[in-house]
């Protein structure tokens, strides 16, 4: 980037860097992209210091229908690149081999074991969640053994820059992941500047996220993650757009779920008896075991992670304590997770009813 002199390649060329008026953090633009569904789409990167030598760059996506909300965030480390292909070089011998001598140059790869936003972590709760989890003592060393089950079929609606998919993929190997996302334009940013890759076990689907569940076979997933903006004027509900949450769909997502599989929805909504309304809809479809997160950061509003199990098990959800062994044991899995049993321990409610509500 030409703000901070580095010479590294990001695949992008001739970047403009504009400042930034509706970030938290000193920030500039470095790519914008035009989208019919969303306004442009901005890149946003944290400006360094001086003094700063990680050399970890920040990214963050938003949408200029909506610039105060962050869509995702992405930690780009610098690597050499091993893939580049060889260049026959020019002049004498003795030059092509003081050439050859030199560094590679370096290029941005997206952290895998970064996850940020206390929602997106506590979506990953998903998985100690499920009622056939096995707790088993892990080794404290970085073999990601699975102890949950032997894989997992995972469908998650938003994709945004990809970092929750990215995240799955690499600490559980044997995870496949579906993901939907409208904005095939949101796709190309996500791949171009957040270094999100899709491989044998993780596809994206440009399409409609309401349809594709209903389309989708019976039996499919063993999680369900809906994690989409709206995109209309009203801010009482900010996620997830309200198609989402019609008795059709919540039927289709138990549909789609094996027995004793979980359906995960994020939700930002600014009244409390809407919300409740949420989480009625919501027992309705799913035996009426469901339980909720409620995002502590300051600047999260109100933001919770609601879970539902399409199962009609008389144990479940587990006891906060229970709860917090489990993401122990998975917290020796996946280092980066450490936010998640302080997340639990903080505000965690099984009730499946949201408090100041009466009813």
């Amino acid at each position: 980037m030409s703000d901070s002199g580095e010479d590294y390649d990001d695949g992008n060329e001739e970047e403009v860097m504009e400042p930034l008026t509706f970030s938290m953090q000193k920030a500039a633009v470095v790519h914008r992209r035009e989208s019919e569904m969303n306004g442009d789409i901005l890149v946003e990167e944290l400006v360094r210091s001086p003094s700063d030598k990680s050399g970890v760059i920040v990214r963050r996506m938003r949408f200029l229908s909506n610039l105060e909300l962050e869509q995702t965030e992405v930690r780009l480390i610098k690597v050499l690149r091993s893939d580049a292909p060889k260049k026959k070089l020019p002049g004498s011998a003795r030059d092509r081999a003081a050439t050859r001598t030199r560094p590679p140059k370096p290029v941005l790869k997206a952290d895998s074991t970064y996850l940020p936003y206390e929602c997106l972590q506590g979506m990953l709760i998903s998985i100690p969640l499920l009622p056939d989890w096995e707790r088993k003592e892990v080794p404290d060393h970085d073999d990601r053994a699975f102890s949950v089950r032997e894989k997992l079929e995972v469908l998650i609606i938003g994709l945004a820059g990809g970092m929750l998919p990215r995240f799955l993929r690499f600490n559980f190997p044997n995870t496949s992941v579906d993901c939907v996302e409208l904005d095939p334009v949101v796709v190309d940013v996500a791949r171009e500047y957040f270094g999100f890759e899709p491989d044998e076990k993780l596809h994206v689907h440009v399409a409609d996220g309401v349809e594709f569940i209903e389309k989708a076979p019976e039996d499919s997933y063993d999680i369900v993650i809906i994690d989409a903006n709206a995109v209309e004027e009203d801010k009482t509900l900010e996620a997830p757009p309200p198609g989402f949450i019609t008795h059709a769909c919540l039927a289709n997502c138990a549909k789609v779920l094996r027995p004793g599989g979980i359906m995960t929805m994020n939700v930002l909504c600014s009244s409390p008896t809407y919300f409740q309304s949420i989480l009625d809809k919501i027992k309705d479809a799913f035996f009426g075991r469901i339980c909720f997160l409620k995002d502590q950061a300051e600047d999260a509003d109100e933001n919770y992670v609601v879970f539902a199990l399409n199962h009609d098990a008389q144990t479940w959800p587990p006891s906060r304590e229970e709860l917090s062994r489990r993401l122990t044991v998975l917290e020796k899995q996946t280092p980066p997770l450490v936010a998640l049993e302080l997340q639990a321990r903080v505000d965690w409610d099984g009730s499946g009813r949201s408090e100041g509500v009466e009813g």
